[in-house]
């Protein structure tokens, strides 16, 4: 798997930090095209995104499978540096 730690750490930055949430926004077609293209695992981390991305109350649980994929990303002998978070906040 590509080390993907510097995306995703900016990714969830970008969701503890808060930014405007546009509930129009439509990501069907790239999350079809991720479901027939990637492993299960980063579908459920893909569909989270957007999610959250038009649904602030979606946040936390895109933090715990962004902070999932940063785990993986650390055993597989990549250096991560995660900031702690509480219920979403930064501590």
């Amino acid at each position: 798997m590509k080390d993907d730690s510097s995306a995703i750490n900016a990714f969830r930055n970008l969701l503890i930090d808060g930014f405007l949430q546009i509930p129009s926004w439509d990501f069907t077609n790239v999350l079809n095209y991720a479901q027939e293209n990637v492993s299960s695992e980063d579908h459920a981390l893909y569909s989270a995104l957007p999610e959250a991305i038009v649904d602030e109350e979606k946040v936390p649980q895109a933090l715990v499978l962004l902070d999932q994929r940063l785990a993986t990303n650390a055993t597989s002998g990549d250096e991560v540096s995660v900031t702690p978070i509480t219920n979403g906040e930064k501590d």
